[in-house]
């Protein structure tokens, strides 16, 4: 038997002066409920919420004590070597959390863009074609609505 959870935080970074920084996770099982979704404090001063991407506002981090490191630990006690994550472009990711991780399905490879690599399709378009749901709108990015759709995507092409 495997686990198979969803670690999506590629729109979930800020712009900091040591550069991207995790700030938020959420993590939804294979039917997606979320088991995890938690914010964390940058390791320096943040430069840009990028708001329009991260969905992060100033107000979100108020009252945050978690560090990124503590975030990393609640992660790794989450899953083991047999879990299978799942993300859209989990890759720099997990190496912004210093997560290495051998069992990884990545919608970014599973719906390619037509005319292939170095092209990639975002995770809105796929949502719309392959799920004729629409995402991503109004005031930023939605972790929770993220996490589910990517979850729903694999589940899809399975």
């Amino acid at each position: 038997m495997f686990l198979l959870l969803n670690l999506l935080t590629i729109y979930f970074k800020i712009h900091t002066k040591k550069g991207i920084e995790i700030c938020k996770v959420t993590v939804v099982d294979s039917k997606c409920n979320v088991v995890y979704d938690e914010y964390c404090l940058p390791t320096t001063d943040i430069i840009d919420y990028s708001t329009i991407w991260s969905g992060i506002k100033e107000e979100h981090l108020k009252n945050v004590t978690k560090t990124t490191e503590e975030m990393r630990n609640d992660l790794l006690a989450l899953f083991n070597k047999d879990t299978i994550l799942v993300g859209h472009g989990l890759g720099s990711d997990l190496m912004l959390l210093k997560i290495f991780h051998s069992k990884v399905i990545d919608t970014l490879i599973l719906y390619p863009h037509n005319r292939g690599l170095p092209l990639r399709r975002s995770l809105k378009d796929i949502a719309k074609t392959e799920l004729r749901r629409d995402i991503q709108n109004g005031d930023g990015h939605d972790s929770k609505e993220d996490a589910e759709v990517t979850m729903r995507l694999l589940l899809r092409k399975l």
